[in-house]
């Protein structure tokens, strides 16, 4: 009885043992202290070099003439052995790029297997043009943080940046960018109910000739109106001048419309002046202008004011003609000093008429 126990225990445990050792499938570390789960700070692969025998799919070593995890995907031609990474982090696939690698300066790559930064992303092709590179999204307010501390000389350089770089041809070989190429755009949409719809977009245009140590840009705002598309409303051109409705600002700050301002103060200081003289013959001056009505070609808007060409022939110093469009402008608000001498001049004229008649009264018998 005792015998048959020994040889039946023998048995099981024989085909227990056959079976563990048979399969190949799955390798299972675990410990019951902390039952059931159990961690483990490290696992170390011993440095070595490339198995020539017992070689299957999955087997993996850490190589020690390139500093990489390899594992083997089997012995089709386009598996074989893939490395995970240098150092042992996770790398790319050279085919698909599903997987990304970091570099020995813990620089992470996605899309590329030469990381440049601390995250290098190689987005969208020619082919997929329209894919998102980088997304995020959240139920609450998804955000980009960026944060820099410096001081001393450095203070003012290593600030926390946005940057674009745009170029013709390709990214391994670019070409220069040329007028009217868009280098940047920055979309603002927002749900219907239906989709997603334009609301407000900043776009920055190459605005002239690039120069070999410079592009001359511009920055473009738009906003859609109610039931409309994305219209251009405010343009900055690379001299710094400013239109608003119109894209081709003639003077520093160009409007197109209506202005509201409370008021409009103009430098006026003494010290600012020089060669300072009295307006001749002003009241001269002003009867030789002609106020008028007139339309705006436009938009038919009627108007009333001077003609810009009459003024610059009385008062030159008020009139300015765009170089580009050739198109004349005048201070009107300056007219008021002319103005004023003239009233003046009046007053005096009334006076001398008025003390005339006084001495013919006094004359009379």
């Amino acid at each position: 009885m005792k015998l048959r126990g020994r040889i039946l225990l023998g048995l099981l445990f024989t085909a227990a043992c056959s079976s563990v050792f048979a399969s190949e499938d799955t390798v299972t570390i675990t410990t019951y202290y902390p039952a059931p789960y159990g961690v483990y700070r490290n696992l170390r692969l011993s440095p070595t070099t490339a198995p020539t025998t017992g070689v299957a799919e999955g087997v993996m070593f850490y190589n020690i003439s390139d500093d990489y995890v390899w594992f083997y995907r089997g012995n089709e031609p386009t598996k074989g052995w893939q490395p995970l990474g240098v150092g042992g982090f996770w790398g790319e696939n050279s085919t698909t790029h599903q997987i990304n690698n970091t570099n020995s300066g813990g620089n992470v790559g996605i899309n590329t297997n030469n990381a440049l930064c601390k995250l290098h992303v190689v987005g969208a092709t020619a082919a997929d043009a329209e894919l998102d590179t980088i997304r995020m999204e959240g139920q609450g307010e998804p955000a980009l943080l960026m944060r820099s501390a410096a001081n001393g000389a450095n203070r003012n350089i290593y600030n926390p940046q946005i940057q674009s770089r745009r170029s013709r041809g390709t990214l391994a070989s670019p070409a220069a960018v040329v007028v009217g190429d868009e280098l940047w755009e920055v979309h603002s949409l927002g749900y219907t109910g239906s989709s997603f719809y334009p609301a407000a977009n900043i776009r920055f245009h190459v605005d002239a000739a690039p120069t070999a140590t410079s592009v001359p840009g511009s920055i473009s705002f738009y906003t859609a109106p109610s039931g409309g598309t994305l219209v251009k409303r405010v343009v900055i051109k690379n001299d710094g001048s400013v239109g608003i409705g119109t894209e081709t600002p003639a003077q520093r700050l160009h409007v197109e419309g209506i202005v509201r301002a409370n008021a409009f103060h103009y430098p006026s200081d003494i010290s600012l002046k020089k060669n300072i003289r009295p307006i001749e013959n002003p009241l001269d001056k002003v009867e030789r202008l002609e106020g008028v009505r007139y339309e705006w070609k436009q938009d038919g808007r009627s108007g009333i004011g001077l003609i810009a060409q009459d003024v610059e022939r009385v008062f030159p110093e008020l009139v300015s003609t765009d170089e580009g469009s050739s198109l004349k402008s005048m201070e009107y608000a300056n007219l008021v000093a002319v103005l004023i001498e003239a009233v003046k001049e009046q007053q005096r004229q009334i006076r001398r008429l008025e003390s005339d008649i006084s001495g013919l009264k006094t004359r009379r018998p």
